[in-house]
């Protein structure tokens, strides 16, 4: 069964609170891949650190009910999909492909000249989808992981001939941020998310002209997420970051980084450090 236009509509998230729009994210990634149940309170969180505008947030109702959500944030001329999604019961019937229109005609509306989103690889569904909304392929995106009890742990010592490793203040090394990245991270690990988050712990090698490498992350819940990497360009880089690693291997015994990019010049260092890849995403872009 597919439906027509007479009886799907939509409304701005803006119309719904928050409980309403965290449930129904949680719906719309029921049978996913992984467990994902989206509280009001993150829901509250991603609004403010990656710039969701629920004006720009599509819900689709089908005869008045609500079936499916689009989180967008937009920047200036540029925007992100945040989460996106159909309840199951609504599923295969051509839904998706009125969200994604709509989704791509508000974020247009508001002035973004291009969106990207990411996407698991192996989810065909999905990536069918966004292509026929023609989304492109931009890059692809791995999520790591590291265990301090993992069989094949086997971390070498910090080389202490290249510097020393030091705490410092997130918003004193994100001063550096541009000088620091050699490829754009994502959405919500550019700078201006980076900006917004409170919890941000860092640490860092410093020179007389600033930090070579840094990293930041933030702990909860017995796991730490690394969500900054950076390091200037070179051999000597590349052996601090690695150390910055292995110091918090020493205090951190799970390490996550979510979303880093493929062409990242400072991946093998995480590699090398023992990180594994866990998932396999695929950053996908429209151009209006």
């Amino acid at each position: 069964m597919s439906y027509n236009s007479a009886n799907v509509s939509f409304l701005p998230g803006s119309s719904f609170d928050l409980d309403f729009l965290a449930d129904l994210y949680t719906q719309t990634f029921a049978d996913y891949f992984y467990p994902c149940v989206v509280t009001t309170e993150e829901l509250a969180r991603w609004a403010r650190v990656e710039h969701l505008d629920l004006d720009r947030c599509p819900v689709l109702l089908v005869d008045d009910k609500p079936v499916g959500l689009a989180t967008v944030g937009i920047r200036g001329e540029r925007s992100y999909c945040k989460g996106f999604g159909v309840i199951v019961s609504h599923r295969g019937k051509g839904l998706a492909h009125k969200l994604c229109g709509e989704m791509v005609r508000l974020a247009e509306q508001a002035g973004a000249r291009r969106m990207t989103l990411g996407v698991i690889k192996h989810n065909t569904r999905a990536v069918e989808t966004y292509c026929k909304a023609g989304f492109q392929l931009r890059r692809e995106l791995l999520s790591l992981e590291w265990h301090a009890d993992a069989d094949d742990v086997a971390q070498p010592p910090l080389d202490s001939s290249v510097g020393e490793v030091i705490e410092a203040r997130p918003q004193d090394l994100l001063a550096h941020f541009d000088d620091l990245h050699a490829v754009q991270p994502i959405w919500n690990r550019d700078l201006p998310s980076l900006r917004q988050i409170n919890s941000l712990q860092g640490l860092a090698a410093m020179s007389d002209s600033g930090p070579e490498a840094y990293v930041l992350f933030q702990a909860a819940n017995g796991t730490t997420e690394i969500v900054d990497l950076a390091a200037r360009t070179g051999a000597r880089p590349a052996k601090l970051l690695g150390n910055l690693l292995r110091k918090l291997q020493e205090n951190h015994p799970h390490l996550m980084c979510h979303n880093e990019s493929a062409d990242n010049p400072l991946l093998p260092v995480m590699l090398d450090s023992g990180f594994r890849e866990t998932i396999r995403r695929l950053e996908l872009e429209r151009v209006f």
